[in-house]
């Protein structure tokens, strides 16, 4: 059994957050700053609203996927706005290694309207699970972190 009873791969689906999930949204975002090495400015209290209207702007345009699980918001992916891109992959502390992330990944995947889907990866567990879910790297960003690209043709 995994967390909330759930049987082993019995994972709920991924679906778009809408504006009203911006702040639950926001809070498990914010958790994985260090991973990302967000600026501080992000996690700075005088921020918190800026953040969450960008959240509810980015729901609303349909670019926040999320999961959830015994009630809360486990996973959640946000799509770049300009471009076929993974910008942010988030799962819950206490739900990693469980398929969430790789859940929310094939579901971008299918949904992609172009042949090819990025993601930077700021982790080796982040770089691990794309690369899972046929990702390759084809770069890397000016920061040095590995840049990671998906094609239907690698399917």
């Amino acid at each position: 059994m995994e967390p909330g009873g759930r049987e082993e791969g019995s994972l709920t689906a991924p679906v778009r957050a809408t504006p009203e999930q911006a702040e639950n949204v926001f809070e498990l975002w914010i958790s994985a700053k260090d991973a990302f090495q967000l600026h501080e400015s992000y996690s700075d209290p005088s921020n918190r609203r800026k953040n969450i209207d960008w959240l509810q702007e980015e729901a609303a345009a349909g670019r926040v996927w999320i999961v959830e699980e015994d009630n809360k918001i486990t996973g959640l992916a946000i799509i770049h706005s300009d471009k076929p891109e993974i910008w942010y992959l988030v799962v819950r502390q206490g739900y990693r290694g469980l398929g969430i992330g790789a859940s929310i990944v094939r579901h971008l995947q299918s949904d992609v309207a172009d042949d090819q889907l990025n993601a930077e990866s700021r982790t080796p567990e982040a770089k691990a699970l794309f690369e899972k879910c046929g990702f390759r790297q084809t770069g890397e960003s000016r920061e040095g972190f590995p840049i990671l690209t998906w094609t239907k043709s690698n399917v």
